[in-house]
């Protein structure tokens, strides 16, 4: 079967494994696909995939930090050991310790 060519100057999409899907896309965000689409010279859709593989790229990077962030909070916590209501703040050779223990890699790597 012969494909239809493209007057219109763009090039095709490339083809692309995975789930075809129906979306409704924001107004602001389809006008910002169309621009970066004729900018590329490609199509709105393969605008769409590759604004949603960078901010995916970014969403997976605040993910890990979030993360890194638990777990150094919950390194610090045990290092720490239990609090009770007569809890005071560590002294200042406690909470060297707790630190040098997070930086020592025991709880994981500090990112």
């Amino acid at each position: 079967m012969a494909m239809a060519k493209d007057t219109s100057g763009r090039r095709r999409a490339p083809r692309r494994d995975g789930e075809r899907t129906t979306l409704r896309v924001p107004r602001e965000l389809a006008q910002q696909a169309q621009e970066l689409a004729a900018f590329l010279g490609t199509t709105s859709n393969d605008a769409l995939v590759l604004m949603a593989t960078r901010g995916a790229v970014s969403y997976v990077q605040e993910l890990q930090m979030a993360r890194a962030e638990k777990h150094q909070l919950a390194a610090i916590i045990d290092a720490v050991g239990p609090l009770d209501q007569d809890a005071e703040f560590l002294s200042d050779e406690e909470a060297r310790e707790a630190v040098l223990l997070l930086r020592s890699g025991r709880f994981g790597p500090v990112v």
